[in-house]
């Protein structure tokens, strides 16, 4: 009887060794951004940013997605309970006109587990 109470608490633990840190990433919010690699310079173009999160419940959801391109602010889309998208992965876009070399920089953030971090793209102009 003994032993089978040890072999049921270490399965446990190594369940929980092994799988909670997977879980502990998995909510925490992340985006990925999609623009051309090159473009003429004056050219508008539509970043997308791609919004992963594991749910999208009241309780559990992305509060804000922000842009920045060259460094500087350039959105930030904040959600509350009663107001988020309608799925746990969604798509923003945004326009941006491109005059030079340009780095587009976005994060997520989800209101229990945080961000992920941020991600990055950097689009070339062409002369």
């Amino acid at each position: 009887m003994k032993i089978c109470k040890k072999s049921t608490l270490l399965s446990i633990a190594l369940g929980l060794l092994f799988f909670a840190p997977g879980l502990a990433l998995a909510n925490k919010a992340s985006v990925s951004i999609e623009v051309p690699k090159s473009v003429a310079k004056e050219e508008e173009i539509v970043i997308v940013l791609k919004v992963k999160h594991s749910e999208n419940t009241p309780s559990h959801y992305v509060n804000w997605v922000n842009l920045k391109i060259n460094n500087k602010d350039m959105k930030k889309w904040e959600f509350t309970p009663d107001n988020r998208p309608d799925t746990h992965d969604f798509i923003i876009k945004f326009k941006f006109m491109v005059n030079m070399d340009t780095k587009v920089s976005a994060e997520a953030n989800c209101i229990l587990h945080g961000s992920a971090g941020p991600a990055s793209a950097f689009i070339k102009t062409k002369q």
